[in-house]
């Protein structure tokens, strides 16, 4: 997700999206308690801050901190009344962005579980943390006001698709994703000019993206940066990560702003991105226009990634409470029925 944009000026508003749901009128209202956690669970053991100090392209959880605690309509200092609640544990600090944060969690979850009721009650499910890795930059140009002022044209890409970055080998980093392009890219000949695929980094990173029509957006050893990465620069993010959940992606249109192609299309994905007309692509660009600001944090460059976390959360909560009313529900029924049940 996105995190701090360096930038001295922020860009105007154009076309915006706001996220539904941020304080909904029915069901349950959403009220957030956050555990006070002592410095010994918070930091269970001495760290060097030498060994991975603090990264502004990581500082999701502190933006969510920040605007949590001033937020009165969310937060409750009462437990009792609260739907949800936040674990502020610093995982980062410890883990950086690949490492696993297992060991300090389970210490800070066996805290809260032994001093408190709220966790046994649900086995956690309405409990949530941040976990924040793999890098989320934040570079969003001002190419969006030009691209929504063009309807979403833009001549200045040449390119079909772009990727650079690591291979990798088996199927744990990226699903097998870079490796199946690497080698359709190897059995093509002539290589297509229009294609840029680099193994490692590369100094015209940036200008590829926005250069580029599509760039491709595999995960890594995590969910990875390039979704993020090519919507803040223009370019048509290729989702390809069978069976990973995106962000806020059982509200948010995807299918809007981003192609989704699943691992078994990588053989033919050359001739599939073809097909995509200029029309097809303003409508991408357009999109991605409209709901850039739900991963960006900062709100002093209109990030609404809170607001959009928190419409996530509200959406948690319902789904928790319908499976507590059908559970409910079930008993009744079979209660009337003269059958058992747990």
């Amino acid at each position: 997700m996105v995190m701090l944009c360096l930038r001295s000026n922020p860009p105007p508003p154009f076309l915006t999206c706001q996220p539904r749901g941020r304080r909904p009128s029915g069901g349950a209202k959403l009220r957030i308690y956050m555990y006070e956690l002592p410095w010994e669970v918070a930091f269970p053991w001495e760290m060097s801050e030498h060994a991975h100090g603090r990264d502004q392209i990581y500082s999701a959880f502190e933006y969510f901190l920040r605007y949590f605690l001033r937020d009165t309509a969310v937060r409750t200092e009462d437990p009792l009344e609260a739907t949800l609640f936040y674990v502020p544990a610093l995982v980062y600090v410890y883990i950086g962005n690949v490492r696993n944060p297992t060991w300090q969690m389970e210490s800070v979850i066996e805290h809260i579980r032994t001093r408190y009721p709220f966790f046994n009650r649900t086995g956690g499910a309405d409990h949530f943390f941040f976990t924040t890795g793999d890098r989320g930059p934040c570079h969003l140009e001002r190419w969006l006001q030009w691209l929504v002022r063009n309807g979403g044209l833009d001549g200045n890409r040449t390119g079909l698709f772009t990727f650079a970055g690591g291979v990798g080998e088996g199927t744990e980093y990226s699903g097998g994703v870079r490796q199946a392009i690497f080698r359709l890219l190897n059995a093509t000949s002539p290589q297509p000019a229009d294609i840029r695929f680099v193994q490692g980094r590369t100094s015209d990173y940036r200008q590829l993206l926005r250069t580029s029509k599509f760039c491709i957006a595999p995960y890594g050893y995590g969910w990875g940066i390039r979704v993020v990465q090519s919507i803040q620069h223009g370019c048509i993010p290729v989702i390809i990560q069978d069976g990973v959940y995106q962000a806020f992606e059982d509200f948010l249109p995807y299918e809007s702003f981003s192609v989704r192609m699943p691992l078994a299309d990588v053989p033919n994905m050359i001739e599939i991105l073809r097909q995509y007309g200029e029309a097809d692509l303003a409508r991408l660009r357009l999109g991605m226009a409209r709901h850039h600001r739900a991963f960006t944090w900062d709100r002093q460059y209109g990030g609404q990634a809170y607001e959009w976390t928190l419409s996530a959360l509200q959406r948690r909560l319902a789904n928790l409470q319908a499976g507590h009313f059908s559970r409910r529900a079930l008993r009744g029924l079979q209660a009337a029925q003269g059958g058992g049940g747990p």
